[in-house]
């Protein structure tokens, strides 16, 4: 590294960075530090992190998940990019090894864009899935909306379920009602922001944060559309 980059205080410049969620969190699952989005993307308020570790904050399932990409940036010296879908929304983290005399930290960078930088870097997916709002939503009607908002028909998806379009319809309408939405293009929106795909549907559903939080209030109710396709 040049002798001039060493001197930049990282830690400041994300900081200000208002789209990517920086934590540093220790080998031992304290967390270390964060800056203010990454509050907004994990929902929680300031005083829920500051000075905490991960397990008081976050699920079991999340911490066991979460720390076992630390200790592997840590042990290998090799950053490490996970796809999650927190809160109904699919988020990006990229883990970097950070060793500092003899305590040893991940930094964590964590976008909502969904877009994955490209890089030379091991890739992985978690294996649980917190719906967020969309958990209302029954296993099948969820299946249903995944279909939906990938652009299949009704008569396509009661193909591909082995149902009858009188049934898809049926889910259909209870979709629009449990998420007060009123057209296909708003389900569309739905699945896109959530990187909702088939192969997600069997994994583990749970609640990523122990005690209630403000899980993406820019998710739903999503604004109307003028569309004449309508749920």
């Amino acid at each position: 590294m040049r002798t001039e980059l060493k001197s930049i205080d990282w830690l400041k410049v994300f900081d200000q960075e208002p789209d990517v969620g920086l934590t540093v969190v220790g080998e031992n699952g304290q967390i270390i530090h964060y800056n203010h989005a990454a509050l907004r993307l994990f929902g929680v308020d300031d005083e829920d992190l500051l000075d905490k570790n991960l397990h008081d904050v976050f699920s079991e399932e999340y911490v066991r998940e979460r720390m076992s990409w630390v200790q592997e940036v840590i042990d290998t010296n090799k950053p490490l990019r996970a796809t999650h879908i927190y809160c109904g929304r699919m988020l990006v983290s990229s883990f970097y090894p950070h060793h500092d005399d003899d305590q040893h930290f991940a930094v964590i960078l964590t976008r909502l864009d969904g877009v994955i930088p490209e890089g030379n870097i091991k890739e992985t997916q978690s294996q649980f899935i917190d719906l967020g709002p969309l958990s209302v939503l029954s296993p099948r009607e969820l299946e249903v909306l995944v279909l939906l908002g990938q652009g299949n028909s009704v008569p396509e998806v009661s193909r591909l379920l082995y149902r009858s379009p009188r049934t898809i319809e049926r889910h259909k309408t209870e979709i629009g009602h449990k998420l007060g939405v009123s057209s296909i293009s708003q389900l569309t929106r739905l699945v896109a922001q959530a990187g909702l795909r088939p192969e997600h549907l069997p994994l583990q559903r749970f609640d990523a944060v122990r005690k209630p939080h403000d899980c993406t209030p820019d998710l739903l109710p999503v604004n109307t559309e003028a569309s004449s396709s309508t749920v």
